[in-house]
């Protein structure tokens, strides 16, 4: 018997495919009504500076700033709401962040 070899000539990180799924997760959560609470989980900034031991090093909010490429923490939680308003337009905006970051890993 012999084996079949299936060979992709492109595939995508599994990194990549992970950051867009989440990308993805979090435009929908920020269309959402405002009182729902995971709306305001994913955009909670603590009023206060340090965080009591055991509790999780990085906010959310961090997180989502380093997944957009926000390195020096420009995009505040209002901005980052109202870019993903319109599905199209945040669709577009975390291809082509995800795209440059790819074509980065690959270079």
């Amino acid at each position: 018997m012999s084996r079949l070899t299936l060979v992709i000539p492109f595939t995508i990180p599994l990194i990549t495919r992970i950051r867009t799924q989440q990308l993805k997760f979090l435009g929908h959560v920020l269309r959402l009504h405002d009182d729902e609470p995971v709306k305001e989980f994913a955009r909670y900034v603590p009023p206060y500076g340090k965080r009591k031991p055991g509790r999780l090093r990085t906010l959310y909010f961090k997180y989502v700033q380093d997944l957009l490429g926000d390195s020096d923490g420009m995009l505040q939680p209002k901005n980052i709401s109202s870019l993903a308003q319109e599905s199209s337009g945040w669709r577009k905006f975390c291809g082509r962040l995800l795209r440059s970051r790819m074509m980065m890993m690959i270079s």
